[in-house]
């Protein structure tokens, strides 16, 4: 009676373990699935450009940030290039210049992610690793 109680307790600790996955992030080797294909130029401060494809913020095609005392969401389609500035704090300032020939700026979380892939892999980077950010 005693070994079968182990044996259940034992293989349901299998069973949890087996069940944890990878726990955390993204898959490796993929990109978030979006139902636009943004096609990027971006180079980050280090000076290295990569063409994407899919590319995203965290699966979504537009960059969010603070303007103002406000929130403003200002989808791709409508960006030509995004500079990112100087960081505050846990934020980074992004100098939008949009097809129309506007430009603002907003503040955004530097800890936000960027997905991307190329033709060999996926790519991500946090936004205080960005540069520049040019839409092809």
């Amino acid at each position: 009676m005693k070994q079968g109680i182990l044996l259940l307790a034992a293989l349901a600790f299998v069973l949890l373990l087996t069940g944890m996955g990878s726990m955390g992030g993204a898959p490796e080797g993929g990109v978030p699935q979006t139902e636009e294909n943004i096609k990027v130029r971006l180079t980050d401060h280090k000076g290295v450009a990569l063409e994407l494809t899919k590319f995203s913020l965290e699966g979504k095609t537009a960059i969010e940030g603070k303007l103002g005392s406000g929130l403003m969401t200002v989808f791709f389609r409508n960006i030509e290039r995004a500079d990112f500035l100087a960081s505050e704090g846990d934020d980074v300032t992004v100098k939008l210049r949009l097809k129309g020939g506007e430009s603002l700026e907003v503040k955004m979380r530097n800890r936000r992610i960027f997905y991307g892939a190329t033709s060999y892999g996926a790519f991500q980077v946090r936004a205080r690793d960005v540069a520049s950010i040019e839409l092809l």
